[in-house]
């Protein structure tokens, strides 16, 4: 599977678009290449998944596709909606530290980001900091409207709660 997928990737367009900006950076090149290589036959490998197991293509029912991370998995669902095989679901993403921040990857640059988020319906940020970044470095819009929205730990936020007094508030976080 992986062999035949890296084989493949000269003929994907997001290929090509990925190397015109690695080869703009002119840094690590060539680290640069392979790791986005390797993401994107990642990419391909979990978007057969999805098909063996029916959650895109034919039978497929969701309302929305929903991925914790803005990583490979993001990706692939975005590839699978262009290709017409999400039906009307919307596609949305969390983003929050190593899928966000450049110098959180290898070679200090996060992997077809802007392929990525061209397909996205939703774009979630647990903070204001994490959003603007991405704005200035990742997004294909210009950050009007609800597609990168401000939702901490993934919900909206509606503040806290008036808390009684002698009152034990418990937080937990994963």
């Amino acid at each position: 599977g992986h062999i035949f997928d890296a084989l493949a990737l000269p003929f994907a367009r997001d290929f090509w678009s990925e190397w015109c900006a690695i080869s703009a950076a002119r840094a690590q090149r060539f680290g640069c290449l392979l790791f986005s290589a390797y993401f994107m036959t990642e990419a391909r490998c979990f978007t057969r998944y999805l098909l063996r197991e029916r959650l895109v293509g034919l039978g497929a029912d969701a309302d929305v596709y929903y991925s914790y991370w803005n990583n490979y998995a993001a990706y692939a669902l975005t590839r699978a909606k262009e290709r017409g095989l999400t039906g009307n679901a919307k596609v949305v993403t969390r983003t929050h530290g190593y899928d966000l921040y450049d110098e959180r990857q290898p070679f200090f640059r996060q992997q077809l980001k802007k392929q990525t988020d061209r397909s996205l319906d939703r774009v979630y940020f647990v903070s204001e900091q994490g959003r603007a970044y991405y704005l200035a470095h990742h997004a294909c819009g210009d950050g009007d409207g609800e597609k990168y929205a401000l939702y901490r730990m993934g919900v909206p936020d509606r503040g806290l709660g008036p808390v009684p007094d002698g009152a034990t508030l418990r937080l937990y976080s994963c």
